[in-house]
């Protein structure tokens, strides 16, 4: 069988979620179609429930990447697949039905070398009442497939044509998920050099999974943390002006005393449904954002010059 599509699922220490990826992979469409589990060195059930799983499927692989990191996870997947396309899955996600058959569509369409999915998060458990409905969900501006700037896509669930990650070098291992270290933007970064190379990229709505709002993530402290990481690892464009990062910092101060806390403050008072923790996260959300920003690249400064 050709195999025009690789499927690849880094995985690190979530066997249970991982299962019901696989799971919802195998009952679709697999002509053409290889799936990669990519293990990152994981230390529970992972290997011994995947390998019972996958037996009766040859296109389905289980590989060891002992380096861990989730850009060498990726990058690992680059270098073993057999497919001319690879698509990313997190492994706490859940294909939709006829996801695969969109994805080789897709490829076969040809246009785009970037193609970002949506998702639609979901929760265990009871949603805590301050929380927004649509949290975590990835949706898509248009309702129809369209070329988007290199930021949109997030690597949950992305379809890049493979010979231009190679050209354009890999996953940098300086970004994204480091075992139980929160870090992000391997694929943001990696698209930022996609879109300089001259290549396209895009997002499709009806490329969608479902995908785990983690608890552990939903409360206030939480969110604001992940605020911070965000803005920390988004200084792949900006490593050198450390200006630009101080003015932002300054006028989301402005901005936090003239605009954001009078507004939520009016919401605090008028809207029975928006809470003490949705007026905090509002006013110093961007905050933390640029303040992370400050303290990466005020350490990038400093190591450069000492």
């Amino acid at each position: 069988m050709e195999i025009k599509l690789s499927i690849a699922i880094c995985t690190y220490n979530r066997c249970k979620y991982l299962v019901k990826c696989i799971n919802a992979l195998i009952n679709q469409d697999l002509e053409n179609v290889e799936i990669l589990i990519i293990d990152n060195g994981s230390i529970d059930n992972t290997y011994d429930t995947v390998s019972k799983l996958i037996t009766p499927f040859p296109n389905i692989r289980y590989i060891l990447e002992s380096t861990v990191g989730l850009s060498h996870a990726r990058n690992r997947a680059i270098n073993e697949c057999y497919g001319s396309w690879i698509l990313y899955l997190d492994d706490d996600t859940i294909p939709v039905e006829n996801f695969t058959n969109r994805a080789k569509y897709l490829c076969k369409l040809d246009k785009y070398d970037c193609i970002g999915g949506i998702y639609n998060g979901y929760f265990e458990a009871e949603k805590p009442r301050w929380i927004r409905s649509d949290i975590g969900d990835k949706i898509a501006r248009f309702p129809s497939i369209y070329e988007c700037p290199h930021n949109e896509p997030h690597g949950g669930v992305v379809l890049y044509r493979v010979a231009a990650v190679k050209e354009s070098g890999y996953f940098n291992a300086s970004f994204g998920m480091n075992e139980n270290k929160i870090a992000f933007a391997e694929e943001t970064e990696m698209q930022y050099r996609l879109e300089k190379n001259g290549y396209k990229i895009a997002m499709d709505p009806k490329l969608t999974v479902i995908h785990l709002n983690k608890p552990e993530r939903y409360n206030l402290p939480a969110l604001l943390l992940l605020s911070f990481y965000h803005g920390r690892d988004s200084l792949y464009k900006n490593k050198d002006n450390i200006k630009v990062i101080i003015f932002k910092n300054l006028k989301s101060f402005l901005a936090l005393i003239l605009l954001r806390i009078p507004k939520s403050l009016i919401k605090l008072i008028v809207n029975s449904n928006y809470y003490i923790q949705n007026f905090l996260y509002d006013c110093i959300h961007p905050n933390i954002f640029y303040l992370g920003q400050l303290i990466a690249i005020t350490k990038l400064f400093y190591s450069k010059y000492k």
